[in-house]
């Protein structure tokens, strides 16, 4: 009878140690929209398949702006991982974390009323029926650069903490252009295939006659516009830093001239100049939807802009090779609208050996000192699936094969 009562209470002892280190654990992340894919890929990776429920906002999960993870933790069988992310761009991310909430806080986390308790992944139709979370910090954020590299850190002002992580994978960018609807001006527009930083800084200054591009004085009748991102985005600093316009242009709208575009069917009828309170698009997906459109054939403008990996392969006739990091057209025979950089193509290679300069590093961010032991841990199981595995997915791994390194975006790249 004493061994069947000690058996019993070592199996209660067991049972109630079990209990206590079982957990709920949410986690929220924002930032950049350049690395959401591999990012969500990372998160559906910690979760154990049959119990994972994932509900997103968007054309598709690796595009999706908002989406929220709920499932058992394939690390810990014990733990329940809710994880929701909001993705508004690099800088916004940064500053939000950093300040813990108080500046540029997240006020769109999806509400744990849009899972169901049915594993699957879901599109959730929108407007968003369900109320939104109440606004809460959001616990870290992928960049598309370092903290160093923009003013929300703690030397510049106290109300930013210094935060922790570091880079998890690299992103590279690229220049694209749009189409036109009249073939006379389209042909003319076929002759832009490369652009320099110093034809990219001229147009995001004032734009600039299409001559300067074609080498034939006649087309000063065209102009170049950009259509770009906004002071929140990652891919702009880098867009901006690659083409020599200082830190203040990347942080203001101080001399800064994009444009956001008029949409009217299928055909671009117009152009803004942004307002200097935004300054351009909130994501790569939008701008990219917007230059998807062709330029009505009464118009005399033609339009480029810049756009992380995956925003760029939506554009119309272009097939991206995921393995390599091609942009190729899929018909030869229309119009193509990527762009190569300083006379460089991109590929991987191309980025690994340091031939193509419009990259920066990914780096995610926390801040370690409020985050609980079970959140810590999500966040170092993520940094490592991210860089051992899904960085790729948006980007590059930093394994043996990335030779090269920079500072910080548009410095010097070296081995």
């Amino acid at each position: 009878m004493k061994a069947a009562k000690v058996f019993m209470t070592s199996m209660l002892v067991i049972s109630s140690a079990s209990m206590a280190f079982a957990a709920d654990i949410e986690l929220r992340i924002t930032g950049a929209t350049a690395f959401r894919a591999s990012s969500h890929q990372a998160i559906v990776n910690l979760i154990t398949p049959a119990t994972l429920e994932v509900a997103y906002v968007g054309s598709s999960l690796n595009g999706a702006g908002r989406a929220i993870f709920r499932g058992t933790s394939v690390a810990n069988s014990s733990d329940t991982l809710t994880i929701k992310t909001s993705w508004s761009g690099s800088i916004r991310g940064i500053q939000s974390v950093a300040s813990g909430g108080t500046v540029n806080p997240v006020t769109d986390w999806l509400a744990n009323a849009n899972l169901t308790g049915t594993p699957g992944i879901y599109q959730l139709a929108t407007p968003i029926s369900v109320p939104l979370t109440p606004v809460l910090p959001a616990h870290a954020a992928l960049a598309d650069n370092s903290q160093g590299e923009t003013p929300y850190n703690h030397v510049n002002d106290s109300i930013y903490a210094d935060l922790d992580g570091g880079p998890v994978g690299a992103t590279p960018f690229v220049w694209v252009k749009g189409t036109h609807a009249d073939a006379t001006k389209q042909a003319r527009l076929n002759l832009l295939t490369n652009i320099t930083s110093q034809q990219a800084q001229l147009v995001l200054k004032n734009g600039a006659p299409f001559s300067f591009f074609s080498d034939t004085p006649s087309d000063s009748t065209y102009r170049v516009y950009a259509l770009g991102r906004n002071v929140d985005s990652g891919t702009r600093l880098a867009a901006f830093a690659e083409t020599f316009l200082d830190s203040l242009a990347t942080f203001s709208a101080s001399g800064i001239a994009q444009y956001q575009a008029t949409v009217s069917g299928n055909r671009i009828t117009g152009i803004t100049l942004w307002t200097p309170s935004s300054n351009g698009y909130s994501s790569g997906g939008t701008l990219a939807t917007a230059l998807s459109n062709q330029v009505t054939s009464s118009e005399n403008f033609f339009l480029v802009s810049y756009l992380s990996l995956n925003d760029a392969a939506t554009l119309p006739n272009v097939t991206f090779n995921t393995t390599t990091g091609e942009f190729t057209p899929t018909n030869p025979a229309l119009p193509f609208p990527i762009l190569t950089f300083n006379g460089s193509a991109h590929t991987y290679s191309a980025v690994r050996e340091g031939r193509y300069s419009f990259w920066n590093f990914e780096y995610f961010l926390y801040n370690g000192n409020i985050l609980t032991p079970g959140e810590q841990g999500v966040v170092d199981e993520l940094i490592t699936e991210i860089t051992t595995n899904t960085a790729s997915v948006a980007g590059l791994k930093l394994d043996e094969n990335f030779r090269v390194i920079r500072a910080a975006a548009g410095l010097y790249i070296t081995d």
